[in-house]
């Protein structure tokens, strides 16, 4: 967060997800993907929470 208002590094933390649920889920893709975001604020700083899920498929 830039400035306490600006968001930054919003790709990365998404790339970051994906690339984490994709291998957790034991394919090499996803599909049915869902993402969920949760910001929140604490007196020590900004705290971000991103989760990615899907179902994870192998290529044949």
């Amino acid at each position: 967060m830039l400035l306490q208002f600006i968001p930054i590094n919003q790709n990365e933390r998404f790339r970051r997800a994906l690339q984490n649920a994709t291998m957790q889920a034991g394919g090499s893709r996803l599909t049915d993907i869902v993402i969920s975001e949760r910001w929140f604020w604490t007196p020590v700083g900004n705290g971000f929470s991103f989760h990615v899920q899907g179902a994870g498929v192998a290529n044949k």
